[in-house]
Formats: structure tokens, sequence, C-alpha cells
């Protein structure tokens, strides 16, 4: 239980942080502006150039991987989609919102912090983790649409099973690999979601309600995936 503990609470506990500031403060969220920008336009491509630059360019070119990674990414949001148009009737363009809340994962502000700690050197992004809670903490929720619990569900649980029987279709592959793939494909629905639908004028409360959902749910779904990574216990041979 410790151990569990240690992982969840300095990712997740920064994300309340910023969930708490975010409900106390109530300011306006064009206030995060130069922090977004600092985060996806210099922080983050600054971290990303440097792994790169240390990485042999051999192991940069590995087709298979992609191919799963890309499958496993595809067939989630298929499946999403599917789910949205048949059981949600929901039209075509918010039946495609859907799909992102199903396929589309946090990997901006979640995932290069969480890859490296969880894998490699302890690089953490704090300010990313905090901008998320506060962003989070200013969406919209005032109902939760049926539909949501299952894109949920698909994001959360099926699109990281599919990246892991992927993985072992594909490869083999190197353990970092295999398991970074399963711990992106874990992330919850990215908050592009609800901008996305935003700007298109379609399914805009239920993909508040998926970020809002999706990000509280991973804690328990994204820490069993990190702790099985950490542990061991999930191995790709």
């Amino acid at each position: 239980m410790f151990d569990i503990l240690n992982l969840a609470l300095p990712y997740f506990g920064v994300v309340f942080i910023g969930f708490a500031c975010g409900k106390w403060k109530k300011l306006p969220e064009s206030g995060l502006a130069w922090m977004n920008f600092f985060l996806l336009y210099v922080s983050l491509p600054a971290l990303m150039f440097n792994l790169i630059a240390r990485t042999p360019f051999a192991e940069l070119s590995n087709p298979p991987f992609l191919v799963a990674t890309t499958l496993a990414t595809m067939l989630t949001f298929s499946l999403a989609l599917l789910l949205g148009k048949l059981i949600g009737r929901l039209s075509l363009r918010e039946a495609t919102m859907a799909g992102l809340a199903g396929g589309y994962g946090n990997i901006g502000y979640m995932g290069p912090g969480l890859a490296l700690s969880v894998l490699g050197a302890k690089a953490a992004a704090p300010t990313a983790l905090f901008a998320l809670g506060v962003t989070v903490a200013l969406r919209p929720f005032e109902r939760l649409p049926w539909e949501v619990p299952v894109l949920t569900l698909v994001k959360l649980v099926v699109h990281p099973l599919l990246s892991f029987g992927l993985m072992l279709l594909f490869g083999p592959f190197a353990q970092p690999w295999a398991a970074t793939a399963v711990l992106m494909a874990a992330l919850p629905p990215a908050l592009n979601v609800f901008v996305i639908a935003r700007q298109h004028d379609s399914w805009i409360e239920p993909a508040s309600s998926a970020v809002l959902i999706g990000t509280f749910a991973s804690v328990v779904t994204l820490t069993t995936v990190m702790w099985l990574i950490q542990s061991g216990r999930l191995v790709f041979p």
C-alpha cells in the first residue's frame, strides 16, 4: 500500500493541488496562457530534444513499435467512436469527439514526467501537472452524460490492454519501450479533447466531463499500471 501511495502522491498530489487552487481562486483561464505556452513550446520540447539527442539513432528507427502503438490508438479511437455512434445515438461529428475522448491520451502534460520518473531519470514535470489540475478545475461540469463512463473505461482500460497485446504481437521490444507504450496508453483523456470539441461546437459538455472524470479515475488505473511496471510484474519477453 505504501509503495502505491509513494507512486501516486508525487504526481496526482500536484494535480489535486492545482485543481484545488483553480476552484478556490476562480481566476480566468486566460491566466494560464503563458504557463501553457512555456510548457508546450519551451520546457517540454527542450526535455524531448535532450532525450532524443542522447539516444542512438538506431534505436529511434523502430517501425514495428510505431505500427503497434499507432494501431492501438486507432483501434481504441474507432471503438469509442462506434460506441458513441451506435449506443449513444450521436451524430458523426459528436461521435468523433467521443472517439477522441476514448483514444487521445494526455501525453503532453502527464506523459513525459511520468515516463521519465517511472522508467528512467527523475525529470519530473510538476509545473505541467499543476497546470493540468487548474485547467481541469476550470472545465464546466453540470451533469454526467451516460456515455462518458463507457468512454472512460475504453480509454483507461481497453487502450492499455490493446497496447499490451500489440506489444507482444509485434515484438519483442525492449522492456522500456514496451512499458512506455502501455504507460502512455493508460493516460486519461487529453485536455485537447475539450478544446477541439469547443472549436467545432460539438459534444462540448460531455467532452468536459470526460476529461474531468477520466483524470480522477486514472488515479486508480494509471497508478496500478505504474506499480505493475516498477514492481517488475509487467514484463515483456
